[in-house]
């Protein structure tokens, strides 16, 4: 690393949520910023985004899970019982995969809210991809499909992009 990169700002990853840290001249070390100012000595920062670096410093509490059955139907009601990126049905299906939406690898986010129900080619097409809508990931999933010769379907389910 260069000497005009020693220092830049830190996305300082701490399970499921991200704080900025900034180097401190005075103090010579790292501080958390709150309110634009350095945790350590109150001093006021100007925030750049542009350039950081990413830090995991702690690991998520938990370890990676699939939603609980209740949630399971829950999604599977409001997908109208369809993959979420080609429409397959899913009815009596026992190859259903819960999707983490934002992968696990990124953001170690088990919530109900980032699951989703897709077929097994589906959820092997979008890998750890990072969409920044359902549409898009829908898009692009089901051009990949067209282009193996595999078919697409009508989606009837409930609208993530809207919630």
């Amino acid at each position: 690393m260069g000497s005009n990169e020693s220092h830049l700002p830190i996305q300082a990853v701490y399970g499921n949520l991200v704080m900025l840290k900034y180097y401190c001249k005075a103090c010579r070390g790292y501080a958390l910023v709150v309110d634009n100012k350095l945790q350590c000595c109150g001093q006021p920062v100007k925030i750049e985004t542009q350039r950081s670096r990413i830090k995991r410093e702690a690991e998520a509490f938990y370890r990676r899970l699939g939603p609980p059955q209740k949630i399971k139907q829950k999604i599977l009601r409001f997908q109208n019982y369809q993959c979420v990126y080609c429409g397959q049905s899913l009815r009596g299906k026992t190859g259903i995969e819960w999707d983490h939406f934002v992968c696990y690898a990124y953001s170690a986010n088990n919530s109900e809210h980032n699951f989703v129900a897709a077929c097994r080619l589906c959820n092997q097409l979008k890998g750890a991809m990072l969409f920044p809508t359902m549409r898009e990931a829908q898009i692009y999933i089901r051009q990949k499909r067209l282009q193996k010769g595999l078919p697409v379907y009508d989606y009837f389910g409930g609208c993530y992009d809207a919630i």
